[in-house]
């Protein structure tokens, strides 16, 4: 049982996604205890922009919008996009980001987001990681 092992992954410096159905408040704050931090993403929600495209997903990331981020990540995905060019454009933005001075954002912190999308890239065309899981996590620290 997941709530069983609770502990090992709260002592683990591994990031957790937990899909799941809708869960009941007492599992919730069995899990928000044990947690550095939570996110809750319902998927039933709407997202604003009907046409989900990969600028679309470009253009949450830089709102720093983490949920819509994530939610257009997972469709275009879903939808069979290939995490390459999902990453590629997310680097596009960031890379025009601090061309532009940052956009909201410090420059410094694109340059190293930009670096971390580099290493991500070539760390998963290594075999440490898969692209896919990698991008989640990226997109949803980083997103916020």
């Amino acid at each position: 049982d997941f709530l069983d092992k609770l502990k090992e992954i709260s002592e683990s410096e591994n990031i957790f996604i937990i899909l799941e159905g809708k869960i009941d408040k007492a599992t919730a704050t069995k899990i928000e205890k044990k947690s550095e931090k939570t996110i809750v993403l319902n998927l039933s929600e709407k997202i604003e922009k009907k046409d989900n495209n990969t600028f679309a997903l470009a253009n949450a990331f830089g709102k720093r919008n983490a949920k819509e981020a994530w939610m257009l990540y997972r469709k275009a995905i879903d939808e069979g996009i290939a995490p390459e060019a999902l990453h590629g454009m997310i680097f596009w933005k960031v890379k025009s980001m601090i061309l532009a001075g940052g956009m909201g954002w410090d420059v410094e912190e694109l340059k190293k987001i930009m670096d971390e999308l580099i290493t991500i890239y070539h760390e998963a065309r290594r075999g440490k990681y898969e692209l896919e899981t990698a991008m989640e996590a990226f997109i949803m620290q980083c997103a916020q």
